[in-house]
């Protein structure tokens, strides 16, 4: 069966109420349509528990292997930072007696070493397998990736995670570059509330953007929005590869051409992407802080977003949304070591603003979850 017929054919088969239910009860999902524009409007996943988008991932493969996890003492899972972050914060519904083995490259835990930290601080159930290359984790890409696009192996924290769980019985990988729960999430809940947010306010919904990592939130949100309107223009933005000498670029959690071999969903969303565009750090990092401007706690994917759709403007109507997939509050270490030699600006320009915003964010978040557990 092809990978969009699953998307559908799981999609029917999920109990709604049950799979609502544990979202609820996470904290996770139903976050706010925020106004970035006069017609241009961002999802703040920031909200979810776990503080990024990568909560709904996680909610969602949960819940497709949560018979198999009754048997299961480990998690894993290769991961940079968010997904990691989302499994020990929403881990409660897995069972507290799990141990959570992530996967992860050392060049992660030294450029976000605070975030890798606050993971830690779960405590002795959170255990780190590392090695060598970039930051967000990689496999080796099949051979046509590679003569297609001249992909590269850097480093195979995928590969590991999934070797684990084959010699290990008790072991289970959550794994977000080719589980269908990925998509299916997005599908079943960003995509859906979309639709609802959009409508309420009464716009059309006429273009989505959304950059490109695991490539889950674009494949799922998108084929329920061309459902919705089979006319939507469906926009993904992408890093520009080589960017610096040590680095290919400074876009945490997305993946450039190269780069995009290591998750399965990449060739689908290539096919169903009206239009793909590559954003240079600068005009991500410009971005991300044209949207603090605006009051939106954004990270630096939400940058790469708000570029593209600037650069694409005047070719759109009203009825634009993106998703402003996690806040610039994992972001402080990260930014001191790089926003200077990308934009020429020094982190201590923005410092007021990024504590106020973090502030904003944090507030909002604990608010929100709240809200929906006790819903």
């Amino acid at each position: 069966m092809e990978l969009l017929e699953r998307i559908h054919h799981l999609a029917e088969r999920v109990n709604k109420d049950e799979f609502d239910r544990l979202l609820k009860e996470h904290g996770v999902g139903s976050t706010n349509l925020l106004t970035l524009k006069d017609g241009v409007f961002g999802k703040a996943e920031y909200q979810n528990a776990g503080e990024s988008i990568k909560a709904r991932t996680w909610a969602a493969i949960e819940y497709l292997k949560r018979k198999e996890l009754e048997d299961k003492e480990e998690i894993l899972a290769a991961t940079s930072s968010n997904f990691g972050k989302a499994g020990v914060y929403l881990g409660k519904g897995a069972g507290e007696n799990k141990v959570y083995r992530f996967f992860m490259s050392e060049k992660a835990e030294e450029e976000l070493s605070d975030q890798v930290q606050r993971i830690r601080d779960f405590g002795n159930q959170v255990k780190f397998e590392k090695f060598p290359g970039s930051i967000c984790p990689a496999a080796a890409e099949d051979e046509e990736f590679k003569e297609e696009y001249g992909g590269v192996s850097r480093g195979k924290p995928i590969a590991a995670a999934r070797a684990w769980e084959e010699t290990g019985e008790k072991a289970v990988n959550f794994d977000q570059y080719r589980d269908i729960g990925n998509p299916l999430a997005h599908y079943l809940t960003t995509g859906e509330e979309i639709i609802q947010q959009i409508r309420d306010i009464g716009e059309d919904l006429n273009c989505f953007v959304c950059s490109l990592g695991t490539c889950g939130s674009f494949l799922g949100t998108a084929l329920r929005l061309k459902e919705h309107n089979e006319k939507i223009k469906l926009v993904a933005a992408i890093p520009e590869d080589d960017q610096h000498e040590e680095d290919n670029h400074y876009q945490h959690g997305l993946r450039s051409k190269s780069e995009l071999g290591a998750t399965k969903f990449w060739k689908e969303a290539r096919k169903i992407a009206d239009e793909i565009h590559e954003v240079s750090d600068e005009d991500a990092f410009s971005g991300m802080i044209e949207l603090w401007e605006r009051g939106v706690p954004a990270g630096i994917s939400s940058g790469t977003n708000w570029h593209c759709i600037k650069s694409i403007e005047n070719t759109l109507d009203r009825g634009v949304v993106t998703l402003i997939p996690d806040s610039l509050e994992r972001y402080e270490e990260y930014l001191r070591r790089h926003l200077k030699e990308v934009t020429g600006d020094s982190f201590s320009s923005y410092e007021k603003i990024h504590r106020e915003l973090s502030d904003q964010a944090k507030k909002g978040r604990n608010k929100h979850v709240k809200a929906l557990k006790n819903s």
